[in-house]
Formats: C-alpha cells, structure tokens, sequence
C-alpha cells in the first residue's frame, strides 16, 4: 500500500509540475526573441548573433502592386550590416503566442516597428527557434511589412 501511495504521490507530482515546466520553457523561448529585439535596439550584434543560429534566414513579405514581394536575407549579412548601420531601430512585440514541442518552438506575434523615433511599419513575426546545448536559437524568421492600415499598439506609444 506504502507503494501505490509513494507511486500516487509522485505521479500527481509531474501531472501538476508539467504545465509549469512548459511555461518555463515558453519564457525562455520569449526571452530569446526578445533579446534578439534588444540586439537590434542597441546595434549589438554580439548580443543577436547569441540568439542567431548559423546558417539562418529572414524572409520579409509585403504587397506590391505587383503582387506578393518576398525578400529572403543571411543572418551573417543583418549581423554584417548591423556594424555599419546609422539608423536607430525599436521592434516591439505583444500578444505572442507560443509552440513548443520538444526541442523546437514557434512564436508569431504582431510587431510595431520604428526608425530613428517615427514608426515605419508593423506586421506579423513568425520565428522558428531550437534549443540547443546553448539555449534557445533562432532558425529563421517571418515577417510581413505593413507601412498603412495597422492598428494602434497597446503598448502605447514607444520611448526614445
């Protein structure tokens, strides 16, 4: 009887420990988006290239009056660029909805993006990420440009 007690015991145990363990794991997926965002705001790549993986990519779509534009970029050229680059970027995100299974994740949420203090564009970020003996690592990532018709943030209007 000790036995099925102490078996019991420890299956309620994981039953009720599980869900926190994968919301654990949802934060630690959003802090690696975020950190990515932060690298971007403060022109770090050492800071985003901790949360790019080798070898991945963005994709930015956007309509055109042609149709869909899709424009597929390195991680190494935004890493690359990021050095060179003059402008101040803020991308801030909310409402993200989180996947994990195992050792992948996905995260899409909406964005509001802002050069230099003016609002430039918002959309929709799609980010694949692995955990990796390093932690959580970017893939790739999605995302549409949408320069008209966006909603106001809830976040308010952003800091400079």
């Amino acid at each position: 009887m000790k036995r099925i007690s102490v078996l019991f015991v420890l299956l309620i145990g994981f039953a009720f420990g599980r869900p926190a363990l994968a919301q654990d794991e949802k934060t630690l997926v959003l802090s690696a988006v975020q950190q990515f965002f932060d690298g971007m705001a403060a022109a770090d790549s050492v800071a985003s290239r901790a949360v790019l993986m080798e070898g991945g990519q963005f994709y930015a779509t956007r309509k055109d009056p042609d149709g869909l534009f899709v424009h597929q970029s390195k991680f190494e050229e935004y890493l690359s660029n990021m050095q060179s680059n003059t402008s101040a970027f803020l991308e801030r995100m909310w409402d993200p909805q989180v996947s994990v299974n195992g050792w992948l994740a996905v995260v899409t949420t909406p964005y509001d993006f802002h050069i230099n203090g003016t609002f430039s564009h918002c959309g929709t970020d799609v980010f694949n990420l692995i955990k990796t003996n390093n932690g959580w690592r970017i893939s790739s990532a999605m995302y549409t440009v949408e320069p008209t018709g966006c909603a106001p943030s809830p976040l308010g209007d952003p800091e400079f």
